[in-house]
């Protein structure tokens, strides 16, 4: 007998979201938007305005006291409305739809179970998709809610000809998701756009942008990313083993970014993210380009990333080292699955490579060693000469 059925309630009540992701399940949200409005170009290659668009619902203010606690802040967030003029829920996306694990964008990195995240943070959602079938023009409407099914009040009917747009409101934010979430519209625009980075730092005929009714305004989240959250970039190809990596290098503004890390990202996504080691980078604090202040943040790529991510994207299959080999020498066979502490300590090693580039940190980052216990002084050289080793840099391409 096979399975044929899925409990929809039981899932949300087994699969609990930490605070720290929650704002996945709008990421997911984001994604499908983008995936859709993706199918759509592929059969419409001259559309060129395909869009995106984030509402962020707020606490209503009821009274004037309340409106005077928020007169200096924003108040709370409670939903997100997210909107894309993409294919629509037709009839094959509605069916992989409601296909859990579907295999309909697999090739896109696709797991089949993105949009079960939705309620894990918000309480309900409901959608109102416009599209266009055998040349007839069709509104489906649906709620999300926690029963069995999932779906509830489902239609779909035809309607005059309309522009082809899709309406996801997420209602509800948890309460204990939502009580330490940032509140300000460039906060939550930096989490949008610091686990889309990949996405948004290239052009593309999809324009993405965050408003905010509560003080009428808005983000254009590819312009935020290229000119208020990066000062500068360079692309790199790192080598550990048989594994290649591609590597973007980035001077992160303060304000955007408060510490170097290294994020490990897959299907241009941010997955997970990890803090560097002091001896990799010439000061714990904020580095200096110019006027500017800046921390090192490094987005990593891979094929092994993206077959290895685990199916809610919040972490990776690859092995873990042992606490004791942490500071060891890099050793891994040829067809060996690299740990996830053996890539951050490869690009690590590929950052003080490519820090003279940025600047002067590069030379400043030398007399640091000495000062290092002697097992990371091994480790450092180890990683400088990995031109010569199995975690190699073959190329690099800076951008401006």
């Amino acid at each position: 007998m096979g399975y044929s059925k899925f409990n929809y309630e039981n899932y949300l009540d087994q699969n609990k979201l930490r605070e720290a992701h929650r704002f996945q399940p709008l990421f997911e949200a984001i994604e499908n938007a983008f995936n859709s409005i993706e199918e759509r170009i592929l059969e419409e290659p001259s559309l060129n305005d395909g869009r995106i668009e984030i509402q962020i619902q707020r606490v209503k203010q009821r009274t004037f006291a309340e409106i005077l606690k928020t007169s200096l802040q924003p108040p709370e967030v409670i939903g997100f409305s997210v909107i894309d003029n993409g294919v629509g829920f037709r009839p094959s996306n509605w069916s992989a739809y409601q296909e859990v694990y579907t295999s309909y964008k697999k090739a896109k990195g696709g797991k089949g179970v993105g949009r079960l995240s939705y309620l894990q943070a918000f309480d309900h959602a409901d959608v109102r998709s416009v599209y266009l079938s055998e040349g007839k023009c069709y509104c489906r409407t649906f709620k999300i809610v926690r029963s069995h099914d999932g779906t509830a009040r489902e239609t779909n009917k035809e309607v005059e000809k309309q522009e082809q747009l899709t309406i996801l409101n997420l209602h509800s934010f948890n309460l204990r998701l939502r009580r330490k979430a940032p509140k300000a519209l460039d906060a939550i625009a930096r989490q949008i756009a610091e686990h889309f980075f990949k996405r948004l730092s290239v052009g593309s005929q999809i324009s993405i942008h965050l408003k905010d009714d509560w003080d009428g305004r808005a983000i254009d989240l590819r312009k935020f990313c290229n000119e208020e959250m990066v000062i500068d970039k360079a692309e790199a190809s790192l080598e550990i083993g048989t594994h290649v990596f591609r590597v973007t290098h980035t001077k992160c503004r303060t304000r955007v970014s408060d510490k170097h890390q290294v994020h490990l990202c897959a299907n241009n996504r941010v997955v997970t993210s990890h803090a560097l080691n002091t001896f990799h980078l010439p000061a714990k604090g904020a580095l200096a380009c110019g006027e500017d202040k800046y921390f090192y943040v490094a987005f990593v790529e891979g094929d092994i990333l993206d077959s290895e991510a685990t199916q809610d994207r919040l972490g990776f299959t690859l092995p873990h080292e042992e606490e004791g080999d942490r500071e060891g020498e890099l050793k891994l066979g040829d067809d060996a699955l690299p740990s996830i502490e053996k890539i951050v300590t490869a690009v690590g090693g590929a950052a003080k490579e490519f820090l003279p580039v940025f600047g002067n940190v590069g030379r400043a980052s030398r007399p640091l060693l000495a000062h290092l216990p002697v097992r990371q002084r091994n480790v450092s050289g180890l990683l400088g000469r990995q031109r010569r080793g199995s975690a190699s840099l073959r190329s690099m391409r800076t951008v401006r």
